[in-house]
């Protein structure tokens, strides 16, 4: 059963962004556009290994560029085991559903959330599906989750 938002909560949504072939002027213009002046944001990091041969997508220097806009968490615990856009949760970790529950909680409570992950479109990246995992336990139309 769908949860009732309230006019804040409505405001806020869950989007992904794929960084691919995009710099940290991109990722703030995103930021920007979603309305971080205005909403509390999240960008939750999914990679599995967060890490980059482009030093400015490593997770402490993504942190220190978006600090003063967001909060930035690094959660391994939502990447993806295989190559592809389906998702495999590591196995090696039991905070998969804890972390889903927070992002959820956080959604719900008016935070917009952003998934960040390396792949450009979201039909070939594993952030779509846990992007669709939190819809359906915020018990919200899967229409809101917005890919940039």
């Amino acid at each position: 059963m769908p949860t009732t938002l309230t006019d804040e909560q409505q405001t806020a949504k869950l989007y992904t962004w794929g960084y691919q072939g995009k710099d940290h002027a991109a990722l703030l213009a995103v930021l920007r556009q979603i309305g971080v002046e205005q909403y509390p944001t999240i960008v939750a990091d999914v990679r599995r290994r967060p890490t980059s041969r482009r030093w400015e997508w490593r997770p402490e220097v993504i942190h220190e560029a978006v600090a003063p806009l967001v909060r930035y968490w690094c959660s391994p615990e939502l990447g993806n085991v295989g190559c592809t856009a389906l998702w495999e949760r590591p196995p090696e970790t039991d905070d998969t559903d804890t972390t889903l529950a927070l992002l959820t909680r956080l959604l719900m409570q008016g935070n917009s959330i952003l998934l960040l992950c390396y792949e450009a479109d979201p039909a070939e990246c594993h952030r779509t599906e846990v992007a669709q995992e939190i819809v359906r336990l915020a018990g919200i139309d899967p229409d809101e989750v917005v890919h940039l």
